[in-house]
This record gives C-alpha cells, sequence and structure tokens, in this order.
C-alpha cells in the first residue's frame, strides 16, 4: 500500500509579528544610527543620497561600506568629522536611547492589550470568511 505525501498546509504571513518585528527594528536604528530604518538601509536622508553629509550622527549602511553620493570611495567606515564611530552611537544612544526602549515596550503592551480585547481573533475570523486565512495570520 503507498501512501500519499501530505503537502505541509500555507500558513501565511503574522502581520502582528513581522510587524512588531518592524517597530523593533526601527527602533534600534534610530537608537544606534540616528536615522529610522529605510534611511539606514538605502543611504537616502532626507530624499537625498548623499552618505557621510552630516559628518557626524547620522549613519548609513552605505556610508559603512564606503559609498559616497559619487560611489565606491574605497575607504569603508563613514565620515565622522574629528569624532569616531564609538562617538556617533554613543550620541545618538544618549539622544535616542529611551525613545527607541519607550517605542518597544509600548508596542509589546499595545499587543498584549489588543489581544487580551479579542481584537487579533476578530480580525483572524474576517479573514476566514474573506477566504484568507492562508495569506495573513493576525496572531
Amino acid at each position: 500500500m503507498t501512501t500519499t505525501r501530505r503537502r505541509p498546509k500555507a500558513k501565511g504571513v503574522r502581520v502582528v509579528k513581522t510587524g512588531m518585528q518592524i517597530v523593533q527594528a526601527d527602533a534600534l536604528t534610530r537608537a544606534l544610527f540616528g536615522t529610522n530604518i529605510m534611511e539606514f538601509l538605502t543611504g537616502k536622508v532626507n530624499g537625498t543620497f548623499n552618505p557621510g553629509a552630516d559628518g557626524y550622527s547620522i549613519v548609513t549602511l552605505p556610508e559603512l561600506i564606503g559609498m559616497t553620493k559619487n560611489g565606491w570611495n574605497g575607504m569603508a567606515g563613514g565620515n565622522y568629522g574629528s569624532k569616531s564611530f564609538k562617538d556617533a552611537i554613543a550620541y545618538n544612544l544618549s539622544r535616542n536611547g529611551t525613545n527607541a526602549v519607550a517605542t518597544v515596550i509600548a508596542a509589546r503592551v499595545g499587543v498584549k492589550v489588543l489581544k487580551q480585547m479579542g481584537v487579533f481573533r476578530d480580525l483572524n475570523a474576517m479573514n476566514k470568511a474573506l477566504g484568507l486565512q492562508n495569506v495573513a495570520r493576525w496572531s
């Protein structure tokens, strides 16, 4: 007797978990690098690609790998004026650290409250009624 192999059922994207991870990553990049996660990854600060232009507190990934607005300069590590990378991180932590901690705590508390209120259960029921339970889950 042969048995058919069962495929695992698609579970969908966990919306709340993904959202929490994005909020935590954004809070961390603001606390350490002085900018949001998209500006950190792309190097576009205030709509302009110019890594290292501020010369100190805003640190981006392209700046760390040696990019400038004219291309790669061959010197990884960034531009911090007369300061160091450590000084930039310390400055950003002193300026944005408490906000980052508060953001992470508030997001976690908010999710717990919404979960206890049954909001995610209702959203999952709505997904099921619409036939989207394999696309996204709320909790």
